[in-house]
């Protein structure tokens, strides 16, 4: 696996419908490319706060999630933006993304309540990675 860079646009129509809803400018959008080129995931960036704030992060394909791109990812994050921390939204239901996210370092925070829909059992779960607990993911990156 590795990281498409400077195909934003292809990569946020290719995964918006993925994922169920487009994906609003102004983001930054990477795709997860297998052995063969072929486009297998999505990581997105957006409702960036600044330097020193947060940025929200989205990924579609958690099979592509490997040790390098996450890395990569954070490195992305907490380097080239210099966030102090990246936040996740995943269904409450999502199982498998959940543990992924636990361990991985990111933490539980909060439960957005309805947050997909009003639908009985549509809550968001939110986990967050703080520049401290991404430092596994930065050795040897950032000083």
């Amino acid at each position: 696996m590795h990281v498409l860079t400077g195909h934003d646009q292809e990569v946020a129509a290719w995964v918006g419908p993925l994922l169920g809803k487009p994906i609003i400018a102004p983001f930054a959008c990477f795709g997860i490319l297998d052995g063969s080129n072929a486009l297998r995931g999505a990581a997105v960036f957006n409702d960036y706060q600044g330097p020193g704030g947060n940025i929200e992060f989205t990924y579609y394909g958690p099979e592509t999630l490997t040790r390098p791109i996450i890395r990569w990812l954070a490195n992305f994050a907490f380097v080239t933006n210099k966030a102090s921390r990246v936040t996740f939204k995943t269904h409450k239901s999502n199982h498998v993304v959940r543990k992924l996210l636990a361990k991985h370092g990111m933490t539980y925070e909060a439960t957005l309540r309805a947050y997909y829909d009003t639908a009985k059992g549509s809550d968001a779960l939110v986990f967050m990675l703080d520049r401290k607990n991404a430092a596994r993911w930065l050795r040897g990156l950032w000083k």
